[in-house]
């Protein structure tokens, strides 16, 4: 199966930090590697609002996203493009995002047989988007300090902290 990554990184980002505290930020290596158990990961894009800071693009790229900026406010029309640009390409999307917004695209996607799969903060995702989704996956969070290794906290198994 092609798969597609899009990340709302503005939602995922405030989404984490909400529920988790300021230490804590989406893994989006953990994200790519269950893309990759899903079938081939053939997109991976990073939605980022304008203004984010050089630093903040480069980490999103160092984990294997190509960045997209929208050259917007808001980045959800532009990850909306990009889904209609390439769903041809793809049979499944992996929707890093919990916005409401998202539930039309989402019904479009699936009606031209398109799976989607929707991975986002519990709490923080629209309850309609998460149960008309094919599968939904607790975002991954590790601590900010640290990218890799003991600090992973998978989803809800935060016991230990950073």
């Amino acid at each position: 199966m092609r798969v597609a990554v899009l990340v709302d990184t503005p939602n995922i980002t405030k989404s984490v930090c909400r529920k988790h505290g300021e230490t804590r930020r989406a893994d989006y290596r953990k994200v790519l590697q269950l893309a990759s158990e899903l079938g081939t990961v053939v997109c991976a894009k990073a939605l980022v609002n304008d203004g984010l800071p050089q630093h903040q693009i480069v980490k999103l790229h160092n984990v294997g996203l190509t960045v997209v900026r929208s050259h917007s406010f808001d980045c959800d029309e532009t990850l909306v493009a990009w889904a209609v640009r390439i769903h041809c390409q793809v049979d499944c999307f992996l929707l890093c995002s919990g916005d409401k917004h998202f539930r039309s695209l989402m019904q479009l996607l699936q009606s031209v047989g398109r799976k989607v799969v929707v991975c986002a903060v519990n709490g923080s995702c629209n309850a309609n988007l998460k149960a008309r989704s094919n599968h939904y996956i607790e975002m991954p969070v590790v601590c900010r300090r640290s990218l890799t290794g003991p600090a992973l906290l998978a989803g809800a198994g935060l016991a230990g902290g950073c």
